[in-house]
């Protein structure tokens, strides 16, 4: 589980501002309109895919689970 410090310090490095809104968080760079609010797992993955350029959707894309025999 993230801790929301952790995250707005993470994302601050990157040049991103993480904000409590309602009942979840949004996230913004300078001069761009903030997200809708979303708990702060979808919040950490949205941050880590705009700088990484979606390499988190690119391997949930490329998962495949691996199936035992029982």
């Amino acid at each position: 589980m993230f801790k929301v410090n952790e995250i707005k310090s993470w994302a601050k490095k990157h040049g991103i501002t993480v904000k409590k809104q309602d009942d979840g968080y949004v996230w913004f760079a300078e001069g761009f309109e903030p997200t809708k609010p979303e708990d702060l797992d979808s919040v950490a993955k949205a941050i880590f895919n705009k700088i990484t350029d979606n390499k988190y959707l690119e391997h949930q894309k490329n998962y495949r689970p691996e199936v035992t025999a029982s």
